[in-house]
């Protein structure tokens, strides 16, 4: 038993494989297929695609949108030289790496 998701094909313009299917194993029940047919749909980009076009989007919207995603999450603000001597600072207070948990001796 396969599941193939169409109707909405001819609204794709992306230059992708947007075909979810899912093949019934011999033992397997239909939720558990079901399930999996749901992640495969999240998972190639159906939902996202179809509430993008769902409106209109003339190309000024299109521009903004593409500007504002952001390409690299990865960086983050970087640091400032008052940052990077706290940082050392404290490694140099806390030589064994711990940072905070474990026992600690009220006994001083």
């Amino acid at each position: 038993m396969a599941f193939i998701l169409g109707g909405f094909s001819h609204l794709f313009a992306f230059k992708g494989a947007f075909q979810a299917e899912v093949v019934l194993g011999e033992n397997e029940n239909a939720e558990s297929a079901i399930r999996r047919f749901r992640k495969a749909v999240m998972s190639s980009g159906h939902i996202q695609e179809t509430r993008r076009r769902r409106y209109f989007e003339n190309k000024q919207d299109i521009l903004k949108r593409k500007q504002s995603t952001p390409r690299n999450k990865k960086g983050g603000k970087p640091r400032t030289a008052a940052q990077a001597i706290a940082d050392k600072e404290a490694a140099a207070l806390n030589p064994q790496g711990q940072r905070g948990g474990g026992r600690r001796n009220f006994n001083n």
